[in-house]
């Protein structure tokens, strides 16, 4: 058993070799779930059909935490230079827009991690600008941005339950066995 990053979704396996998604506060099965990877997209899966994946979004370079769902956009943090943090239709698998990420263009995005606040706000970090930023997607406005972290292979990103609908944003650099 194994929980997703925020709790919200949980996974089973048992003897019957079949793996069970279940969402956490209502207890039932979930039978949709997205990946993402080096191969510049993101499969959607429905696991009661077993051949292969449903959809297909191509583009995005998934190299950490950097894909996450709120209804039916999907927000990706790709490792490129440019245009690296988007919102795609999960129905029409399109990009919807490029959101702006904080820090010069010189060095490039070459975002990690990305994640939802809620509907209207996203927090993502990246190693090109060796910093962090949460963005107003209506807007396009930086409300709040880091910049000089310390820069390491390993980032991931998270907003507490309880700060999730609130003024509040949490942000976690995790440099090797450190925390940050």
């Amino acid at each position: 058993m194994d929980f997703c990053l925020d709790g919200s979704v949980f996974a089973t396996a048992g003897t019957d070799r079949h793996i069970r998604l279940y969402d956490s506060c209502t207890m039932q099965e979930n039978h949709i779930f997205l990946t993402g990877g080096w191969d510049n997209s993101v499969k959607v899966w429905d696991k009661r059909i077993r051949k292969e994946a449903q959809r297909v979004i191509n583009g995005p370079h998934i190299c950490g935490p950097g894909l996450d769902i709120w209804g039916h956009c999907v927000l990706t943090a790709s490792w490129v230079p440019r245009n690296a943090l988007q919102l795609w239709d999960l129905r029409m698998s399109q990009l919807q827009k490029n959101l702006p990420f904080p820090g010069g263009h010189m060095q490039g995005q070459f975002l990690y991690a990305a994640q939802f606040c809620d509907p209207d706000t996203v927090l993502a970090g990246g190693s090109g600008t060796c910093g962090a930023g949460v963005i107003r997607i209506s807007t396009h406005q930086v409300t709040q941005g880091w910049s000089s972290l310390p820069c390491r292979q390993q980032w991931s990103l998270g907003i507490p339950a309880e700060c999730a609908s609130g003024p509040h944003r949490v942000v976690g650099v995790q440099r090797g066995c450190e925390r940050g």
